[in-house]
């Protein structure tokens, strides 16, 4: 599971943040306190293997995109991580359900890197943080 608490938002234990920032705020929040900026650390160990971060959806910046790469956990298989679907406002899981939301990497690039987060992609939120964004110029 997640490793979700009351004031973070949270995918595994490496991947976790204060509830309630944008898609943006994540990455820059990840990044301040990733072990890539620690000393002694080349960038490659803990959250900041780059590729180990937030992805935010396109022209719409403040929104997670659907489908997540996640961090590998206990429950990974060796030299795999996790793609999931989640909740474009707060990156969580989308139904909280790993099971359901989430897919092993290795099995996902074999079948092609498929888009199967559909049920999570919201248009209408996209559509209304998109004139959000236009009105704050």
């Amino acid at each position: 599971s997640s490793g979700i608490n009351a004031e973070y938002g949270a995918s595994g234990r490496c991947m976790a943040w204060p509830y309630g920032k944008t898609c943006e705020e994540t990455k820059e929040w990840l990044a301040d306190r990733s072990k890539a900026r620690m000393e002694g650390y080349p960038g490659y160990l803990g959250l900041h293997n780059p590729h180990f971060t937030a992805t935010c959806f396109g022209e719409v910046p403040t929104l997670f995109h659907p489908t997540q790469l996640l961090h590998p956990d206990a429950y990974s298989i060796p030299q795999s991580a996790w793609v999931c679907c989640v909740n474009m406002r707060s990156g969580q899981l989308f139904s909280s359900n790993k099971e359901k939301d989430c897919m092993e990497l290795t099995e996902w690039k074999t079948r092609g890197e498929p888009f199967f987060c559909e049920y999570a992609l919201n248009e209408v939120l996209i559509a209304q943080e998109m004139a959000r964004l236009e009105q704050l110029g």
